[in-house]
């Protein structure tokens, strides 16, 4: 290729016409842009017709308009979306919690050194997330985008965590067989953040100078004070349904958004699991997981619990 530079200008603008009467696969977040990599160089685009991605993000199959603007085309297949984030370096992290709107995690295994993540980063697109969930995603070079649970990591850690954290154990109490770093790690910010007044004093700046010796690592270091504020990890979708299961006796075990209006929530009544969907507004039950003969919205879910709960006497009596 010449090194001239209007035949790099004439090149580039020749492969962005070409885009133009092209389909292509990109991930999509209501009011951002899309990006798509023409020569090497990243062109960033505004979507005028968002079509179903209008209220819920997701992937879609885009094309250009004009300069600068894309329209939504079609859904891609799942083996187009596979084949599209595979073309990405993958990560693996462990979720912490959601907070302004996306999950966030850390990254899980230190031995992979094309990546050195000292803070946690937000993952886009997740699905059924729950924290201390390992998962992998994969890294766009300004973004990571989720691709899928991690299913050789027992869950039953992470639901030890949970456990934990409901029951208020201290950080360094905290002990789970099998248990990694980023694990014990993502548990302090959680901990942390509902619990600050706990979390250790933080040194005053003259203090870190006199004294880098004393410097904790960079993942004790963020649950004080880099990063995300602690307290700003306090989501407040996550307060209310935490508040309302354990005013009925139960306990909350993940939950996961569908759309603007309404979210899926996984719970634990008498030691048995349940999923149902919910308004976010005042958590009305929108579909209750069994046949209430089509009372579901009948109930809010704090009253659902005591059902499920009935429920489950009835069937060993």
């Amino acid at each position: 290729m010449s090194d001239d530079p209007l035949s790099l200008i004439r090149s580039f603008s020749d492969a962005e016409k070409k885009l133009a009467s092209e389909i292509f696969l990109a991930p999509y977040v209501p009011g951002g842009k899309i990006t798509v990599k023409v020569k090497g160089v990243v062109l960033s685009a505004s979507v005028v017709d968002e079509g179903p991605l209008a209220d819920t993000p997701g992937f879609g199959l885009f094309r250009i308009t004009e300069s600068s603007k894309a329209e939504y085309v079609a859904k891609p297949t799942f083996a187009q979306i596979e084949a599209y984030l595979k073309l990405m370096p993958r990560v693996s992290l462990t979720l912490i919690e959601e907070f302004d709107g996306h999950w966030w995690g850390v990254q899980a295994q230190s031995s992979d050194t094309r990546f050195d993540l000292k803070d946690p980063v937000p993952v886009r697109l997740t699905e059924r997330a729950a924290s201390f969930q390992q998962i992998f995603a994969r890294f766009d070079g300004s973004s990571f985008w989720y691709q899928c649970e991690n299913r050789r990591r027992d869950p039953v850690i992470a639901r030890k965590f949970r456990d934990a954290l409901d029951r208020d154990v201290l950080p360094d109490e905290v002990r789970i067989s099998g248990a990694t770093p980023s694990e014990l790690f993502a548990y302090r910010i959680i901990f942390f953040s509902r619990h600050p007044e706990l979390a250790p004093v933080e040194p005053q700046p003259e203090q870190q100078v006199a004294n880098e010796i004393i410097e904790t690592s960079s993942q004790d270091s963020f649950s004080m004070q880099g990063g995300v504020h602690r307290n700003q990890w306090v989501n407040s979708d996550l307060r209310r349904l935490r508040d309302a299961l354990a005013h009925a006796g139960a306990r909350l075990d993940g939950y996961w958004t569908n759309g603007s209006s309404e979210m899926t929530v996984r719970y634990i009544v008498d030691g048995h699991t349940h999923t149902a969907n919910v308004r976010l507004h005042d958590l009305t039950v929108v579909s209750s997981g069994i046949c209430l003969s089509g009372r579901d919205q009948d109930f809010d879910l704090t009253s659902l619990v005591g059902v499920m709960r009935e429920f489950h006497r009835n069937e060993y009596h």
